[in-house]
């Protein structure tokens, strides 16, 4: 009877506050950032969602994969040699096999290709504007890599990840950076104020194919992520080479901050 009426009282107890981890992305290179922003800005988006329930003004699911963005990086460069001015823009490769977003695709596919040329991902879930609330990927196999990018003001867009019991939350800065997460944690992005001109943009690059599969992380943020085309960068993130790694914050700050 004791136990009983103890757990009815610790039952109507208000939740601690989650704690907060602050954490930074790592800088992607300007060239590699700004072809990427080109292509979202030239991107023709589709008229309705490609996913339901999501609140964005524009949001896109693109079917990609390293292998065959590896292919139009190849014909990109061979257009190159052969005069073009831009291998990115000019070339268009994946305009030229029929697809609307191949220059995205690319784009994306070299951020990537330098952050982590390993990762097996064959999604791309592009976004302006969003604006999600907490939610779970349940059909990831994997962890995801997060990008974002725009003119959104100087407050607000990270990326918030909660731990599995709800009493740690990281903020994660991918404002022009990328980031590894797992997207099977709840998550959702911080609101903002793009004013009426700016935007946000987002993509994530992740997987659903079983060949892809990894274990949930243990931790929801990779703090110790460190691309491998930086300088002591190993793409797989498992300690080393800090030097140029996603750097964390000040822990603390339990202000229950909105989505």
């Amino acid at each position: 009877e004791r136990r009983s009426d103890k757990k009815k009282r610790t039952g109507t107890r208000k939740p601690p506050s989650p704690t907060y981890s602050r954490v930074r992305g790592v800088p992607i290179p300007p060239r590699l950032l700004n072809d990427l922003r080109f292509a979202l800005e030239h991107t023709r988006w589709p008229i309705a969602s490609h996913r339901r329930g999501v609140d964005a003004q524009k949001y896109l699911l693109v079917s990609s994969s390293p292998s065959a963005a590896a292919k139009a990086a190849a014909l990109a460069r061979e257009s190159a040699e052969k005069g073009n001015r831009d291998p990115t823009i000019d070339s268009r490769p994946g305009h030229s096999a029929g697809d609307p977003y191949g220059a995205l695709k690319l784009a994306a596919f070299r951020v990537l290709h330098w952050a982590d040329p390993r990762f097996q991902y064959d999604r791309l879930a592009v976004t302006k504007n969003f604006t999600g609330s907490p939610h779970v990927d349940k059909d990831d196999v994997t962890f995801q890599y997060a990008v974002s990018l725009g003119d959104f003001g100087d407050l607000g867009g990270e990326l918030v990840v909660e731990s599995e019991d709800g009493a740690f939350r990281w903020e994660v800065d991918t404002r022009d950076r990328v980031a590894r997460v797992d997207g099977r944690f709840v998550h959702w992005v911080r609101g903002y104020d793009s004013g009426e001109n700016g935007a946000r943009y987002s993509v994530i690059f992740y997987a659903n194919k079983p060949s892809a599969a990894t274990e949930r992380m243990r931790l929801p943020v990779d703090e110790s992520f460190v691309p491998a085309g930086t300088m002591n960068g190993n793409g797989d993130a498992r300690g080393d080479g800090k030097r140029a790694g996603a750097s964390p914050g000040a822990v603390g700050g339990t202000g229950g901050m909105s989505p």
